[in-house]
């Protein structure tokens, strides 16, 4: 191993320190696509209020039965926190509004 690609945009999993005394050279993605991880948070936010982990887990058991549990709300209209308002938080704010 010569190189260490980290995927993310900081360096706090390796010890760079340490790295650099064994001659390995570690590189990251310095901004890695912001977009696309406010998107991911929406997806997951969409995803819990719809109740779909429930309903994925209820028809690999084969209960194809409908009740109130498994209803969402609209997110129309409502105010969600966002806690940080960074890079990523900010394009949160955008799709959200």
């Amino acid at each position: 191993v010569r190189f260490i690609a980290m995927r993310c945009a900081g360096f706090d999993r390796v010890d760079a320190k340490s790295a650099k005394a064994h001659g390995l050279t570690v590189a990251r993605v310095p901004a890695y696509s912001p977009y696309a991880v406010a998107e991911h948070a929406i997806s997951l936010l969409m995803s819990i209020n719809r109740k779909i982990p429930a309903a994925s887990t209820r028809v690999k058991m084969a209960n194809f039965t409908l009740d109130n549990s498994l209803l969402g709300m609209d997110i129309h209209g409502k105010t969600v926190g966002i806690m940080g308002t960074g890079k990523v938080g900010q394009i949160l704010c955008k799709i959200l509004n």
